[in-house]
């Protein structure tokens, strides 16, 4: 168990603790606080402190400097983060520990290989104890009967959160804890309100109830909890009507009906139910009572495998009866029911029961509406198509990769309805929204349990764990043939849990990541698209424009589809906007994408999943500080394509620490690798990455990448050119800037086949630094050129060898 979850000598009041000469104790439940020896600590600056809670959340493992840094400013660190995180590091040690001495080791936050590990020996967070000790207290009195006592200990332990948590604390780590502590409150508060409702104080919860279905109104048991206080107190309407506002708002914002518990307490207050009414005054004696949701001394059942923790294991973690792994969902808590009504469980059973012996007759359609003027993929689709398992055969897995904006949901959207005359059984299909405006991902747990009811599972025969969840979704899948596409997938492990297990039926997965792991461990066959071939791009603009007026503006036609770079998002956008303005010639909205070239101005959008930068953005969001740096500095190479060798002294990092970065955009399709360690940008995701590096790298950091660059090119050009043409050896070179790293040649040969390689980078590398007034890198750029003209003629560089020297000449003198 953590040390600062230790439970003993909690304080009951909330103020300074009564603390043991030398611990360190904390507070978390509001603003955050520390005392050390009874004294409170100022703990520095919100991004210090955003540091501390880092640490402390680690609490005994180490965390590396990028964590750190990932933690505080996630994906846009200033420049010197890591340098600003070893000096809030320093004033945590010197505010925690103010005696140590000069030289003395630190006793608290040590030092370890990449990084930092806090010591949780004497340290505790004093509130969080407190809340969870009283949680624990309130289910062994509610095990016991004295229901009343329990809800006292549950007011108390809400008493010990002063406000928001970790309030004041920014950053991506401080956000999500905050979530999670936040739902661990409202658990309790929920199990409070239910004791209260035990007890027949549903006159005093009705005004609570109305105020937390307000601030969460995506909880059904919440609605059914103020639908029976309403009811308990003859406004049989008014309960009613909370059940209609909250179906409307289900199916509006979710598209969901409601779930069994809340339709259950609906149907049961239109009959008038008497098990529904407070019959018994309980706090004496613990008798049982009629309340739904409710019984006593019995626990959840235990997924196999887990291992349950009377103590939270680390902040915003449930305590007593629930598994380490994560946050308690709202069905484990000890003084919940199995079955949310105890007079239906033995019905629902039976229901189950018939599903399956019947068959599980429904048989869903859930694809979404195929696109009608789709275009192109004829190739992709016949692959596709020929995938199709027969009855007996093992299940298929295809996956669907490409750039933002290529397609992909369209493709595999167009696919589903091409084979589903072979799955008569039914179709699911699921947005799992890993890249889009919405920002959360659907967890597989939340797909099962979707598809599940589809299937007609009734939502309280599905059980509170992944493991069981997953095991019940394979048995309802067995004998069946079914189709199911999983749309926008995070990764392989994303999807893993949603395979089935029987023959016949296939799975269509898409991705902006390649999904490696699907195709070495499940054998999934992998499509890649790619932007569109000229003639697909054509017709995609005049399917939506029109023959009437691109027939008339071929030239026009041809314009926009090079402007937009046949991306089919970009075409999307343009082809809609001329659509929706006939009036406007094809001509005119090709000159205003010429007159914005190198801008996405020209294709925004008020639709977030219309607009290019906001879709590009999605999967620049996730990636680590790193690679998000990387992506951005790319953008400043001048050539057509970027050599690992140059992409390594652009970030000023060695090739081994540069490769997996280069790697990662690569599987998450912001630049394509065209050959063995090169790389190549769309031009549309070049002018994103070149608008994010002008906006976020600083006057710093943009002039040393390009020093590097230039450093590299001209000393690697130097290096091929004396073995070439000795003469070269007379220039004079600066060294090579700290980061750039400049390639040498044992023998003519390679030195020659990166010249032939390089030519027209180096060209572009001169006119780069011309223009940035770096006039030592293109004069000598350019001298190094000219000193290797009789070799450069020879390979054929120019058919007129003179214009070449002028061209260099200019820059040289």
């Amino acid at each position: 168990m953590p040390a600062y979850l230790r439970q003993e000598q909690v304080p009951d009041s909330r103020s300074a603790p009564d603390i043991m000469h030398d611990e360190l104790r904390f507070a978390l439940l509001g603003p955050v606080r520390a005392w050390r020896r009874g004294i409170e600590v100022d703990l520095g600056s919100p991004q210090q402190r955003a540091v501390w809670l880092a640490l402390l959340l680690e609490g005994g493992r180490p965390v590396t400097v990028h964590h750190l840094v990932d933690a505080v400013w996630g994906n846009t660190p200033p420049v010197g983060a890591v340098s600003t995180v070893r000096t809030y590091v320093s004033r945590l040690r010197k505010a925690l520990e103010p005696e140590r001495t000069v030289g003395r080791p630190p006793q608290l936050v040590l030092s370890v290989a990449g990084g930092y590990v806090l010591r949780t020996a004497g340290t505790s967070v004093v509130d969080m104890a407190e809340f969870e000790t009283r949680v624990s207290e309130a289910m062994l009195l509610k095990r016991a009967g004295e229901l009343q006592a329990a809800a006292g200990r549950l007011r108390t332990a809400l008493d010990a959160w002063q406000g928001t948590p970790l309030a004041g604390i920014p950053g991506p780590l401080a956000e999500a804890e905050r979530g999670r502590l936040a739902e661990r409150r409202v658990s309790v508060h929920e199990a409070r309100v239910e004791l209260d409702l035990r007890l027949g104080c549903h006159d005093d919860v009705v005004p609570e109830l109305a105020a937390l279905c307000s601030q969460h109104p995506l909880r059904e048991r919440l609605h059914a909890l103020l639908m029976l206080a309403l009811y308990r107190c003859g406004r049989q309407a008014e309960a009613l009507a909370t059940y209609h506002a909250a179906r409307r708002l289900l199916v509006e914002e979710l598209g969901v009906e409601p779930g069994a518990e809340l339709r259950d307490m609906y149907q049961r207050l239109l009959a008038a139910d008497p098990a529904l009414m407070h019959t018994s005054r309980a706090h004496e004696t613990g008798g049982e009572v009629s309340a739904p949701g409710l019984v006593s001394g019995r626990t959840p059942a235990r997924a196999v495998g887990q291992v349950l923790t009377p103590t939270a294991d680390r902040v915003g973690r449930p305590a007593m009866d629930v598994p380490v792994s994560g946050p308690a969902p709202a069905i484990t808590e000890p003084w919940r029911e199995d079955h949310p009504f105890p007079e239906t469980a033995s019905k629902s059973t039976a229901t189950a029961d018939r599903h399956f012996s019947a068959g599980l007759s429904v048989r869903p359609r859930q694809l979404p509406a195929d696109l009608s003027v789709f275009t192109g993929r004829v190739a992709e689709l016949a692959r596709a198509t020929s995938l199709v398992p027969g009855p007996h055969e093992p299940s298929a897995v295809i996956t669907i990769h490409g750039m933002a904006g290529v397609g992909k949901t369209a493709f595999a959207v167009r696919l589903a309805h091409t084979v589903a005359h072979h799955f008569p059984e039914g179709q699911l299909y699921m947005d799992l929204r890993s890249f889009g405006p919405v920002g959360t991902a659907v967890e597989p747990s939340a797909a099962i349990r979707a598809f599940l009811i589809a299937l007609d599972i009734a939502p309280e025969q599905i059980p509170p764990y992944a493991e069981a969840q997953a095991a019940l979704y394979r048995s309802a899948l067995a004998n069946r043939r079914l189709l199911i596409v999983l749309d926008n997938a995070r990764d392989s492990d994303h999807v893993r849990s949603l395979l089935p297990g029987t023959p016949g039926c296939m799975v269509v997965v898409t991705s902006r990541n390649q999904l490696m792991g699907l195709v070495a461990a499940h054998g999934a066959q992998p499509i890649a698209l790619d932007v569109l071939d000229d003639g697909d791009a054509d017709r995609l603009i005049i399917n939506r424009v029109g023959t009437a007026r691109t027939s008339t503006e071929p030239e026009a036609v041809r314009d926009i589809v090079e402007a937009c770079a046949r991306w089919p998002l970009a075409l999307a956008i343009v082809a809609a906007r001329a659509a929706t303005h006939p009036a406007f010639p094809l001509s005119t909205i090709a000159a205003e994408l010429h007159d914005a070239r190198g801008s996405l101005d020209a294709f925004e959008s008020s639709d977030p999943t219309m607009d290019v930068r906001a879709v590009f953005s999605w999967s620049y969001q996730v990636l680590p500080c790193a690679s998000a740096q990387l992506f951005r500095l790319l953008a400043l190479h001048p050539g057509c394509s970027i050599s690992l060798q140059s992409a390594a002294s652009l970030a000023g990092l060695p090739h081994r620490e540069v490769q997996p970065l280069l790697a990662e955009l690569t599987r998450a399709h912001l630049i394509t690798e065209c050959e063995h360690r090169r790389y190549v940008f769309h031009d549309l995701l070049h002018n994103y990455a070149a608008e994010l590096s002008e906006a976020m790298d600083s006057a710093e950091v943009r002039p040393a990448a390009l020093l590097r660059l230039f450093d590299h090119y001209m000393h690697t050009a130097y290096n091929a050119a004396v073995l070439l043409t000795p003469n070269v050896r007379e220039i004079f070179l600066p060294p090579p800037a700290e980061g750039s790293f400049p390639l040498h040649f044992d023998d003519t040969s390679d030195a020659s086949a990166w010249l032939d390689r390089e030519r027209e980078i180096i060209l572009a590398v001169i006119e780069l630094a011309d223009a940035e007034n770096s006039k030592t890198h293109s004069s000598r750029l350019a001298q190094i050129l000219i000193g290797s003209t009789p070799w450069a003629f020879m390979r054929g560089w120019m058919a007129s060898p003179g214009r070449l020297i002028r061209k260099m000449d200019r820059h040289a003198t």
